[in-house]
């Protein structure tokens, strides 16, 4: 067991605490968290043992699906309108909080990447935590050197897709950017001698992030092909958003596919999926979920209004 973390509302209200460490820290980057807090994120420790969580006070609850599809609770106090909890339905035994609401916020330290198109970076130093911006940065007194060398340290993401290339990592970089929101082009970073693959300054590695996924672009050579054993699942709100990016990836020397799926021009796979599509085939009236799965497997891009169609019947 760890040191309780405790937390609660602005009005004190609700209140909770959990005996447990933390099994992810994060900042989410979905259009739920955007829209709900109004920036471009929200920060959340997730926690084990959701029955084992002590909360006093009754909180309200607003459903709502997640970019996976699946079903959310927000648990919110109905006097100050502070959001305490989060739950999933998928993943019943798991429970979150909002960093905000920790007695001790400093004792959040996300493990996934800062929110985007943002500078600052959150550093922790001892029980003390400070944002740094840029190289001057703020936060302990310090040169510029020192703010650089404190950024240097800062938590980076646990865990990046490494994704290889035959010599075309920025171009497919620069093309994921382009096309899917969230994607940004990070550093490039270039051979500092020939290799078997290249010469001295070709480029090595790109580090960029798809849908704010991070992910690090190897030019690795011809030896190893991408195949659809991995691939990039978009939830996409309409039709219009599921016509556009499929057309970006098909048309840009992209290969289609079935049930949603296609390839890029590098080979690798996409499954660009309306939630419309995740919302039928989980439909408690199995009939329709089936109507609306046949309905898939005629299909390359996904028609939202042949499956829901096909779901009523």
């Amino acid at each position: 067991m760890t040191q309780p973390y405790t937390g609660g509302c602005a009005c004190g209200a609700i209140r909770y605490e959990t005996r447990h460490a933390s099994v992810f820290q994060n900042h989410c980057q979905c259009r739920d968290c955007q829209r709900r807090g109004g920036t471009s994120h929200g920060s959340y420790l997730t926690f084990p043992a959701r029955s084992e969580m002590r909360i006093t006070g009754t909180a309200s609850h607003w459903e709502v699906a997640g970019d996976s599809g699946h079903l959310k609770s927000h648990g919110f106090c109905p006097v100050c309108g502070t959001s305490v909890t989060l739950t999933f339905a998928a993943m019943p035994d798991l429970i979150a909080v909002p960093a905000a609401s920790l007695d001790d916020p400093a004792r959040f330290a996300p493990q996934a990447p800062r929110p985007p198109g943002s500078s600052a970076t959150l550093c922790r130093s001892g029980s003390r935590s400070f944002v740094v911006r840029g190289a001057a940065g703020t936060g302990p007194p310090g040169t510029g050197r020192a703010a650089r060398r404190m950024k240097e340290n800062c938590m980076t993401p646990k865990n990046t897709i490494c994704l290889w290339y035959d010599g075309t990592a920025l171009d497919a970089a620069r093309f994921y950017a382009a096309t899917f929101p969230d994607s940004t082009v990070g550093e490039i970073h270039r051979a500092l001698t020939d290799y078997p693959m290249g010469k001295e300054g070709d480029v090595l590695t790109v580090q960029f992030t798809v849908l704010g996924i991070p992910c690090l672009g190897l030019n690795g050579g011809p030896m190893f092909k991408h195949t659809e054993a991995f691939s990039f699942q978009v939830a996409t709100d309409d039709q219009a958003e599921t016509d556009r990016l499929w057309n970006a990836i098909v048309d840009n020397g992209g290969q289609a596919s079935a049930c949603g799926w296609c390839k890029d021009r590098w080979g690798l796979s996409w499954q660009i999926t309306p939630r419309a599509l995740t919302d039928a085939l989980v439909d408690p009236d199995r009939a329709a979920a089936r109507r609306a799965f046949a309905a898939m497997m005629e299909m390359g891009k996904i028609d939202i209004a042949a499956i829901e169609a096909a779901r009523r019947g």
